[in-house]
């Protein structure tokens, strides 16, 4: 077996460039966008960019599709290219993640996951199986849903980070010596695009 030596493959790789940017910028635009949702009931404007091979979707198809995935990234065919859309989710706890028959209070709370941080609407579960009464309620159907929340005190619960993030926090911080600050800033980062100096001194209060 032969192997290329680096100036053999540097050339080919030349050679290719062209095409692999055209490959590049084609995942900014689809045959599907702003033509008719397969459902026939909308326009299919939408595309997750965490699903392999999306294909566009109309917002009710994309919303039924995303249920049990709220942390996934959708993007908006605005007529010239896909734009981020706010970060938004809405979560039922309990029932598998279908909406409970006696809901307790929404509660608003930003959630953190490895795609960014999220303005999640919260419907916690009343169901006395649950635990309806416990003062701690929230923040153990937070738990049991995979979600650490920001505090015990469910009327103080105002932040929650998956226990994916939590796991990758973990990981990058004992094999990359990453700091907390670092991480965090890339969080929001995913979420807002500002960069990372500018994300650290609005954190510090700048």
């Amino acid at each position: 077996m032969r192997y290329e030596k680096p100036s053999e493959y540097t050339e080919r790789f030349r050679q290719l460039m062209p095409g692999l940017v055209d490959d590049l910028l084609s995942r900014e635009w689809s045959a599907s966008a702003a033509t008719n949702c397969s459902c026939g009931a909308g326009l299919a404007a939408l595309r997750c960019d965490d699903c392999f091979a999306s294909s566009c979707l109309c917002e009710t198809c994309m919303s039924a599709s995303h249920s049990r995935a709220p942390f996934h990234r959708i993007r908006r065919w605005n007529g010239q290219f896909f734009q981020h859309e706010p970060a938004t989710a809405e979560i039922w706890l309990g029932h598998e993640g279908r909406p409970c028959q006696t809901p307790l209070a929404t509660h608003k709370i930003d959630i953190a996951h490895i795609t960014g941080i999220f303005a999640v609407q919260v419907h916690p579960c009343g169901c006395d199986a649950a635990g309806a009464g416990d003062e701690w309620l929230l923040p153990r159907q937070l738990m049991r849903q995979g979600l650490f929340p920001g505090s015990l005190d469910q009327f103080q619960v105002h932040w929650a980070f998956t226990f994916k993030y939590l796991d990758q926090w973990l990981a990058v911080s004992h094999h990359a010596k990453i700091s907390v600050m670092d991480y965090w800033s890339t969080t929001w980062y995913l979420s807002s695009g500002l960069p990372a100096e500018r994300v650290r001194y609005l954190l510090q209060g700048g």
